[in-house]
């Protein structure tokens, strides 16, 4: 694990310079796709206008369509010209030649993609999706979705169908081996999650959020999720739009002995220590009139039966009490008219806690994280079983390339039971600085949902990841090192929905789960989980997979460690 950092996708000039330049246009036209190629040096005339634009592979991309309409008016080519079209059929396989950069400005379908070559997405068009049962990047290919400069604000869609099986990487997937690059952009987010500033309650339908929503690059439509901060669940919201807040009734404010609120304005609650005791009664300590009583299900504010204000309920503790409010008022709208709410398309459920609350003499805070897990570039596949067989897509690199995912979504991923079959995963890359999982959405995860495996010097900064089972962010053997994880958010929506056993670990699941020890943990959340963030430590002290018996985790010191949130 020090041995010293290998270049990583070098090009040498001599091979830049020989590059053969295409453009593909990608039309689904069933049963078939056609790739129409055009080769930049087919006769003496094109090799001469393709070497004006040699000096740089951007421009010469530019003059492909100059290309296209000088070669029409030469009339008829032989089989060596330069426009040469090539059959790309559904129930074949296509393949990216070493050598040449193809451009994707239309969708395809076909039954697998080989990059061997550089295959480049048209980041000026919108909705391009490209469908396959995978896509390998093998040694020396290149796929680029953009980039950190240019990225691609447009939705792009990578759809993995459930097809044949790669002899490396299995399959249903994502995944280069070798020296592959592989180079994910979506639409930046300027964050990713922020916090509620003030606690929204059961019903409400807006949300005040410690950042200014469209800041931060969230947008109507968007869909978001909401960490509990009771005894419910994490939910799921859609963005409805962006605005200025509504006034809501200040209600019956805060009662005691509550269990849960189930009204907006928190007049109708679900209250515990109600033994003998009617809700005449508990309204009555706040100097309120009881409007309605009734018993409840299952720690909830569903109604069993419907009762007297006076009457009392046999053998329990909890009661649905329902006050009537004082005369109605409404909270002060606050002043300053940049003030932006996100106001929902569906109630919330739960109250979720926001802002900051004192705590045996301190003012802390605590209150709901507020995810956002839509992405402009989505990587995602055939679905329709998986919560019955736990298998979906799985994205992977491996070797002495590099992997730069960023604000991506990728969703129903993960294959149950099978080995280093993952969401977002980086295999064995050994010193990779150039590695980075940064603003992802990880959404739905049979089993885990980002690892870091045998790979150190990345970066897994600002990603959201929703309901993975088994583990949220996993360091695999015990030698990963230095590698920073950073400001992620890890939901389960419930913990026993997360808490699963996976390939023979029984009972090893958390939100954080780390083999590699000396990696630095800054500023990260785990919410519902089982366990929050877990060292095994002495559990794993001989290492694990191919660092077996050549590592200690029980005794290698941990590295920074500090603002992690776990509730």
């Amino acid at each position: 694990s020090h041995a010293p950092a290998r270049p990583r996708g070098a090009v040498s000039p001599l091979a830049a310079r020989s590059e053969t330049v295409m453009r593909v246009g990608l039309r689904c036209w069933r049963p078939h796709a056609l790739l129409r190629l055009v080769a930049a040096a087919a006769t003496a005339q094109v090799a001469a206008a393709a070497a004006a634009a040699n000096a740089s592979r951007d421009t010469c991309l530019m003059q492909i369509a100059d290309l296209r309409q000088a070669r029409r008016g030469r009339g008829s080519l032989s089989s060596a010209s330069a426009a040469v079209p090539v059959q790309c059929d559904a129930g074949a396989p296509c393949v990216v030649p070493a050598g040449q950069t193809w451009l994707m400005d239309k969708s395809i379908e076909v039954e697998t993609l080989t990059i061997r070559g550089t295959l480049e997405w048209d980041t000026s068009q919108g909705d391009l999706e490209l469908r396959a049962g995978y896509v390998v990047i093998e040694d020396g290919g290149h796929l680029k979705v953009g980039t950190k400069d240019n990225p691609m604000d447009k939705p792009a869609t990578i759809y993995i169908t459930n097809g044949p099986t790669h002899p490396k990487l299995g399959t249903r997937f994502l995944g280069g081996w070798g020296s592959a690059k592989m180079d994910i952009h979506g639409r930046r987010l300027h964050r990713t999650w922020t916090l509620l500033s003030r606690t929204a309650f059961a019903g409400s339908t807006q949300l005040f959020l410690k950042h200014d929503p469209e800041s931060m690059g969230w947008r109507e439509g968007d869909r978001v999720g909401i960490a509990t901060t009771t005894r419910g669940e994490s939910t799921v919201h859609t963005i409805a739009s962006i605005g200025p807040p509504i006034p809501e009734p200040q209600g019956c404010g805060d009662m005691p002995d509550v269990k849960k609120r189930c009204s907006i304005d928190r007049c109708k609650v679900l209250a515990f220590n109600m033994n003998d005791r009617s809700c005449d009664f508990y309204c009555g300590r706040s100097g309120l009139q009881c409007r309605a009583a009734y018993e409840e299900v299952n720690n909830d504010c569903a109604v069993k039966a419907v009762l007297r204000c006076d009457e009392v309920w046999p053998s329990t503790s909890d009661l649905i009490c329902e006050c009537q409010s004082p005369p109605v008022q409404f909270m002060a709208s606050d002043q300053d008219p940049s003030l932006k709410v996100i106001h929902l398309a569906e109630p919330l459920q739960d109250e979720h806690w926001g802002g900051f609350r004192d705590v045996v003499g301190r003012r802390l805070e605590m209150a709901a994280e507020v995810v956002n897990l839509e992405r402009s570039v989505v990587i995602t596949g055939d679905h329709e079983d998986f919560y019955s067989t736990n298998q979906g897509l799985h994205t992977i690199i491996t070797g002495t390339g590099y992997a730069d995912i960023r604000y991506t979504r990728v969703e129903f991923c993960g294959q149950r039971d099978i080995m280093g079959r993952y969401c977002l995963h980086f295999h064995l890359m050994g010193h990779c600085p150039e590695c980075v999982f940064e603003g992802n959405s990880v959404v739905d995860s049979a089993q885990v949902g980002i690892t870091i495996h045998g790979t150190h010097d990345s970066l897994t900064k600002n990603n959201v990841i929703w309901n993975a089972r088994a583990v949220g962010i996993y360091t695999e053997d015990g030698n990963e090192m230095n590698n920073m994880i950073k400001q992620n958010v890890i939901i389960c929506s419930w913990w026993e929905f997360c808490s699963v056993n996976w390939l023979q670990n029984v009972g090893l699941h958390a939100g954080i789960f780390l083999i590699g020890m000396t990696n630095d943990l800054i500023e990260n959340r785990v919410v519902g989980h089982e366990n929050c963030i877990w060292t095994p430590g002495g559990a794993r002290g001989d290492g694990h997979g191919a660092a077996f018996t050549k590592v200690c985790p029980m005794y290698t010191p941990f590295g920074e460690i500090r603002g992690n949130v776990n509730h």
